[in-house]
């Protein structure tokens, strides 16, 4: 993290976010790799797995374009 998102504590929140967001994304994209069973209740786990891969790429973005100094 830059040092002008870590001294704002509003970009730095925005970081924060965008980190959390990736993590959750993962973790949940986790769960469909490793317990498919346990998500009985997505029929169509393809199109929910491409979702969550949607959420950590637009996560990325944002946190590259906060470093680049928005």
């Amino acid at each position: 993290m830059k040092e002008f998102i870590k001294n704002d504590i509003y970009l730095n929140a925005l970081y924060k976010r965008y980190e959390a967001d990736i993590v959750t994304a993962k973790a949940n994209l986790l769960t469909y790799i490793n317990t498919p069973v346990g998500v009985a209740e997505h029929p169509d786990m393809i199109a929910s797995m491409d979702e969550l891969i949607g959420k950590i790429a637009e996560a990325q973005d944002k946190l590259k374009i906060l470093e680049e100094g928005v």
